[in-house]
């Protein structure tokens, strides 16, 4: 059990690090929505089990790799 309880704060340890790194690393912008688009997608994350901002980030991720235009798309076609 004790074993259990360290692996377990150790892993969340690390899974703080890699979130707190993360979020350093994010570029912050201002947008404006309508309201009706904003109850919708609002809605949406609340489905998902998101926030708002997640859920635009994970659309945004979905869009750019959809399109291949995703930073880690590119790597990949450039070493192709």
């Amino acid at each position: 059990m004790y074993f259990a309880l360290t692996k377990t704060r150790h892993l969340w340890s690390i899974q703080e690090l890699f979130i707190n790194r993360m979020m350093t690393e994010k570029k912050t912008f201002v947008l404006r929505l309508n309201p009706e688009v904003y109850n919708s997608l609002e809605k949406w994350a609340v489905d998902e089990f998101r926030s708002v901002n997640g859920q635009i980030e994970w659309i945004i991720e979905k869009v750019l790799k959809d399109a291949k235009r995703h930073p880690s798309s590119r790597a990949k076609n450039i070493s192709k």
